[in-house]
């Protein structure tokens, strides 16, 4: 959890510079391309761009804030690969992995920089409570709990991601072309790769991978499709001929609840849960298909899905797309709607702030489309639900840059 004070800190200390920077759009959440969300218990997040530096996103404010070389001399590169959050001496420090070296935030010494250790281009920061790993795209550097350099090792593979938490003894890193490989200590490792004593992962070039939760399997994401791989057994494999709608995974999440989400290419969400694929795509309310980062509330089990565009969507526990991050503040914030009678036995009626040109869509819990209309210049609708199933309905009003602009839930009774 990111503290009240050190959000403060950081407005005060760049408040000069922030106003000086060039202006961002609010169709977005300012930058585009976003490649890592880093989020904290309380909805407050680290964000970072492939190619603009990084943004704090302050929950309760709802407001953002930008650090990139523009502003933050330390930043030697804007495109972030990475972020880890951890309490060093009392103090949140914010680790930012880029093409060039790791900078870091702290309210204690402000922004500063990881001491320089061979290859900067780096893949992932896994932070334990005693020491930082970093892994740049050809080595594996060692600091300890108070950011001072301790030892390098040398990777067996050209790196492409890296994953690890406080639970899980190993720490797991992609290849560009070799599978997985994972390490305690630098020095001996395990492989994962297409082989049949490697266990058959299912494509040696990996784009992302995942610990499960309980550390009983590590998750796999490929140019050409999806591993689970128990620890100790084969792995298990799917591709479009098996459930799912794209081979190319771009981003692997396991939520709350066990389910996987696994973000695509071209093709949306996917969600993996007892065996069974949901997707989500432009069609439910995502504002892209190019997923590229997937991020985690866990008080909650809300899941923020960050894409290409620049957009961070927020989907909540039982898989409905409930807001559209922007620079300025939440579009659901934007139009006030009233719902009469509710719960509804017949007809129900939604009354808009103002008028709006919209499509405004009625799902059912399995996310089945049940009523569709066009808004045009009007503040209010009617729905008829006579013909409707007992049960939870839920309801999204989408403008016409396919923006969700408000999203809610109707009960229909007998």
């Amino acid at each position: 959890m990111l503290p009240k004070f050190f959000t403060t800190w950081l407005l005060v200390l760049f408040a000069v510079c922030l106003i000086a920077q060039t202006p961002r759009g609010v169709n977005n959440i300012g930058f585009g391309e976003i490649s890592v969300i880093e989020l904290a218990g309380n909805g407050d997040a680290w964000v970072g761009s492939a190619s603009q530096g990084v943004a704090f996103f302050d929950n309760s404010q709802q407001t953002w804030q930008y650090f990139s070389s523009s502003n933050v001399p330390q930043f030697k590169s804007d495109s972030v690969s990475s972020i880890a959050l951890q309490v060093i001496g009392g103090f949140e420090h914010a680790f930012i992995g880029t093409t060039n070296g790791v900078v870091y935030n702290s309210i204690s010494t402000g922004w500063d920089t990881l001491q320089p250790q061979g290859n900067n281009n780096i893949k992932g920061l896994i932070y334990r409570p005693d020491s930082l790993m970093v892994f740049s795209a050809n080595g594996v550097y060692h600091y300890d709990s108070s950011a001072a350099h301790v030892e390098n090792f040398t990777a067996p593979h050209p790196i492409t991601c890296a994953i690890g938490n406080n639970d899980c003894s190993n720490y797991w890193a992609g290849t560009v072309n070799d599978g997985c490989f994972a390490t305690q200590d630098g020095v001996n490792y395990k492989h994962l790769d297409t082989s049949a004593v490697n266990r058959n992962l299912i494509d040696n070039r990996v784009n992302t991978c995942f610990n499960d939760r309980n550390c009983q399997a590590v998750l796999v994401g490929t140019k050409g499709g999806f591993s689970r791989c128990p620890a100790g057994l084969p792995c298990q494999n799917f591709t479009t001929a098996n459930g799912l709608s794209e081979n190319d995974i771009t981003a692997i999440m396991e939520d709350c609840t066990g389910r996987i989400w696994l973000g695509t290419r071209d093709s949306g969400m996917m969600i993996f849960d007892a065996g069974t694929f949901t997707r989500l795509t432009t069609a439910n309310g995502l504002p892209d298909n190019h997923i590229m980062s997937v991020g985690l509330i866990t008080n909650d089990c809300t899941v923020w899905v960050g894409s290409k565009d620049g957009n961070i969507t927020v989907v909540d526990s039982a898989k409905h797309v409930v807001n559209i991050l922007t620079a300025i503040r939440k579009y659901d914030n934007e139009t006030a709607v009233k719902v009469f009678p509710q719960p509804a036995t017949n007809q129900v009626q939604f009354t808009f702030d103002r008028q709006i040109n919209a499509e405004f869509k009625m799902v059912d819990m399995k996310g089945q489309s049940v009523f569709v209309q066009q808004l045009n210049n009007t503040s209010f609708i009617n729905a008829n639900v006579s013909g409707f199933a007992p049960g939870m309905y839920f309801y999204s009003v989408t403008d016409p840059d396919k923006r969700v602009i408000k999203t809610g839930k109707v009960s229909v009774i007998r």
